[in-house]
């Protein structure tokens, strides 16, 4: 391996992992977890970093970060190790599904949110968002989810939950609004440094009051891009 990356500096072989099982654990099908240890030049230890699986990794603008800020030297990728693994988010998303009211019928969501990782596994946010069909229903939403890196961190999972208010609008009058919220199941991948995919099915309602007293209910499947800063 040092010879075909040209790396000049010692690297050691754990065949039989006995220091992955003293400094990083082993897995249950027998892998060894992603670990990464930074030493001091006294030997001290200046950051110890522990996956949870073995596809579990720390991206590489966090770990030149954590380089940096023990270095004293001021960057981009020092603040973004502090704690925010992820940039900041804004997507758009296309959404096709079900509505019902008084009855069932086929419905077309459209989307617009801004996301910002809090920690490894948290983000918050807001949206704006609208169904175009079966009725005009426009909203704002704020967003918690809880995300976990998957393959390397290349892609993730994540469950959100919006919670704001949704206003339906008709042809002869404003209609009705109320209380809004669901859950959300979905996986983002990405597609480079800057560009995301994602998917998920979300499960929606919102509590309608004015003209008439009910609760409207949607299931959708969306699909949208993300570009990241």
């Amino acid at each position: 391996m040092a010879e075909t990356y040209g790396i000049d500096f010692p690297l050691l072989e754990d065949k039989d992992l006995v220091l992955a099982k003293q400094w990083a654990g082993i897995s249950t099908d027998g892998y060894a977890v992603p670990s990464m240890y930074i030493l001091r030049a006294d030997g001290s230890v200046y950051l110890r970093r522990q996956g949870d699986a073995k596809d579990d990794r720390i991206y590489a603008k966090e770990l030149l970060g954590h380089l940096d800020a023990m270095l004293g030297l001021d960057s981009k990728s020092m603040q973004k190790a502090r704690g925010f693994s992820h940039p900041t988010r804004i997507s758009a998303s296309l959404g096709l599904g079900v509505h019902t009211v008084d009855d069932t019928s086929f419905a077309t969501d459209l989307s617009i949110r801004a996301l910002r990782t809090l920690a490894r596994y948290l983000a918050i946010g807001a949206e704006a968002g609208a169904l175009i069909l079966p009725e005009r229903e426009a909203r704002g939403a704020l967003l918690v989810q809880g995300q976990m890196p998957i393959f390397a961190d290349v892609g993730e999972l994540y469950l959100q939950i919006p919670v704001g208010w949704a206003k339906r609008f008709s042809d002869d009058e404003f209609g009705d609004a109320g209380f809004y919220s669901g859950v959300r199941f979905g996986l983002s991948f990405d597609g480079s440094p800057t560009f995301q995919l994602h998917t998920e099915i979300a499960f929606e309602g919102t509590a309608l009051s004015g003209a008439s007293d009910t609760i409207a209910t949607r299931g959708l499947w969306r699909t949208g891009v993300a570009w990241r800063f």
